[in-house]
């Protein structure tokens, strides 16, 4: 087993969600991780004591996939800045915080939890580093148990989460396919707690557990930490 920390989103696809639909919008997602200095986390919330990673997979992981040095998240603000622009959300009225791509006010809530010394400076960092792009984050430190009934939030019987964005502790599995399958679509409500959901990792998913070929199953791993 091993222990990750990961800064998830609500990327709930379903008007029960009350998470922030901008949420949903990949480009913005994307934009987001140009914003974070993951070296800078380790150094100062970790005191070194971490490893940057750049997958679901620890990079000292045989079954790690490491993104190409063109295509990984690295530190870049400006990049950051630029792609939120480019995708619309723009400082219209002149704040300092951006808005929606029609105008409205745009806040998001991150919760971490309050016993985890070093994810609350995680999160100090990371909504410090969100407002430095425009992004207005209220930051919430909460029990386990608030953080808990926001993402398994109901409206009655329908499945409704009740957060923006999140900072939690996720242990792994020995074997990487069970690591990998929490994030599937038939998760959600359960493991897969930022809800996200996409077909063709959904697809690899299943067939990496059938097949017996280790060569073949690792390219299957390496494609869903691709995606």
């Amino acid at each position: 087993h091993w222990r990750f920390h990961e800064l998830g989103f609500n990327c709930y696809d379903s008007p029960d969600s009350m998470g922030n639909p901008v949420l949903l919008d990949e480009e913005f997602r994307q934009a987001l991780n140009w914003a974070i200095d993951r070296q800078k986390i380790v150094d100062v919330a970790f005191f070194g004591q971490a490893d940057v990673g750049s997958t679901l997979i620890v990079p000292y992981s045989p079954y790690h996939w490491e993104p190409p040095a063109d295509r990984a998240y690295k530190y870049d603000p400006e990049s950051a800045k630029t792609q939120l622009d480019e995708a619309g959300y723009e400082d219209a009225d002149g704040d300092g915080f951006r808005e929606t791509k029609d105008g409205k006010p745009l806040s998001l809530r991150l919760f971490v939890t309050n016993d985890s010394p070093e994810n609350q400076t995680a999160a100090k960092l990371i909504a410090g580093w969100f407002k430095d792009v425009g992004l207005k984050v209220t930051l919430r430190v909460v029990d386990a148990g608030v953080l808990l009934d926001a993402q398994y939030n109901y409206k009655g019987d329908t499945y409704a989460p009740d957060y923006d964005m999140y900072i939690w502790d996720f242990w792994g599995y020995a074997d990487p396919g069970d690591t990998l399958s929490s994030f599937t679509t038939d998760q959600i409500e359960w493991w897969n707690d930022p809800c996200w959901s996409n077909a063709e990792f959904d697809r690899l998913a299943k067939e990496q557990y059938g097949e017996m070929d280790p060569a073949a199953r690792l390219d299957m791993i390496h494609r869903m930490q691709q995606i």
